[in-house]
């Protein structure tokens, strides 16, 4: 194996030589494309797109190689369980999320996967690792944030507006800032940091305003940037095959760098690629029902594990791109019933076909929900009509379900 890049050092030195340049020109005489132009060599890559691929190859023909590690970082725990609606908690749906996408990853020789949280709580070693270096972590969090406050004054790195989140409380900042120390600790190349979103509203028992899904990544400055842009586009790429982009305006271009986000390594402190997935909203309908759900976040793990196999160029042809079909129709389904799994599927079935949405329709005005109502009846019909059956969007009866299970059955 070709011998790795002291990246470590790079940055080292990089940071010298700019501030020696600040120390010779005087910073007021320097333009801000000059500080810019600087700040982009400020953190050096610390894991290439190039190398991390090239570890890919390495991990199944060199037997003297390590696999791939990759860390799923289910958000949240019992202490700051997350976004919450009805009877809802967000950190049970990103541990049962977890444990799908670590499923996939450890069934794969390339990789070596680590759960960091599974229903059962934190991974053993983490939780040792963070109670013995506890102090250690929160001074290396300070002194890292010391350290950006003062490139930011210094003119040296410009600070770019965040989207707003929620400010965490103490102990989740230092549990993140120790999740990702842990993650360097234990050589990880990849963390999928996994959450539902939210939206604050008045009545809180109500859905919210927004919908949609949308990936977080590291700002473009920041040392794991360019290698975690690259595996989220093909991640989004999987994902727009069934799902939609958040519809509130500042997630809209559904990769999203950030320079707050500590999951993603803020102040620079992480240097495997991270990318932090909130996969729709938590009030969303197609989340309200559990065998829908289940399913839902079966198919969310395929396209999140054959986004990252895309990355690498790796994606079996053993494996159908959705969890959800094929599958057999073997009831009527009419316009009315809710939360069934043959409803999904029909609505999965549809939209593969090219009839769903229905014509004038977006995927955010009709998303997949298990739900059958106004959307699926178009739909339906227009699938009826072209496969040449009696047309009544209200039911799929007999003859309906054998051209779908024609189709797309088992």
């Amino acid at each position: 194996m070709k011998k790795k890049f002291p990246a470590i050092s790079l940055s080292i030195a990089c940071v010298a030589f700019l501030l020696l340049l600040v120390a010779v020109f005087g910073k007021d005489r320097m333009s801000p494309d000059m500080f810019k132009s600087m700040f982009a060599g400020f953190f050096a890559e610390k894991l290439t797109t190039e190398q991390l691929k090239e570890d890919y190859v390495y991990a199944i023909e060199d037997e003297g190689s390590k696999k791939i590690k990759i860390l799923i970082a289910p958000g949240h725990n019992e202490s700051s369980p997350g976004a919450a609606f009805l009877n809802l908690r967000e950190v049970d749906m990103t541990a049962e999320l977890g444990e799908e996408i670590f499923g996939l990853f450890k069934n794969d020789d390339h990789y070596e996967a680590v759960l960091l949280r599974g229903k059962n709580g934190d991974h053993p070693d983490f939780t040792e690792y963070f109670n013995r270096e506890r102090e250690n972590i929160a001074r290396v969090r300070d002194r890292k944030r010391a350290q950006m406050k003062n490139y930011i004054s210094d003119g040296l790195i410009r600070k770019e507006e965040p989207i707003p989140h929620v400010t965490v409380p103490e102990e989740t900042s230092l549990r993140l800032y120790g999740i990702n120390m842990w993650a360097d600790e234990i050589g990880a190349s990849i963390v999928l940091n996994l959450h539902f979103n939210d939206y604050p509203r008045k009545r809180i028992n109500l859905p919210g305003e927004y919908s949609g899904f949308s990936i977080y990544i590291p700002y473009d400055e920041y040392g794991n940037a360019r290698v975690s842009e690259a595996i989220a586009e093909k991640v989004l790429s999987r994902l727009l095959k069934y799902y939609f982009v958040s519809t509130y305006p500042k997630e809209g271009i559904g990769i999203i760098p950030d320079w707050e986000l500590i999951s993603l390594g803020a102040n620079d402190t992480l240097k495997a690629a991270s990318l932090l997935i909130e996969y729709g909203y938590i009030y969303e309908p197609q989340f309200k029902y559990s065998q829908t759900r289940k399913v839902l976040m079966r198919d969310m793990a395929l396209k999140t594990y054959l986004g990252v196999q895309d990355f690498f160029g790796g994606t079996s042809t053993a494996l159908s791109d959705t969890a959800i079909l094929p599958y057999l129709w073997d009831e009527d389904i009419s316009q009315g019933d809710e939360g069934k799994v043959s409803v999904l599927a029909l609505q999965a079935a549809l939209a593969s076909a090219g009839f769903y949405p229905p014509l004038g329709k977006t995927r955010d005005d009709c998303p997949l929900t298990g739900v059958f109502k106004e959307c699926t009846r178009s739909a339906l019909a227009s699938f009826q009509e072209n496969v040449g059956v009696s047309v009544n969007g209200s039911i799929a009866g007999p003859k309906t379900r054998e051209s779908l299970n024609n189709l797309f059955g088992r």
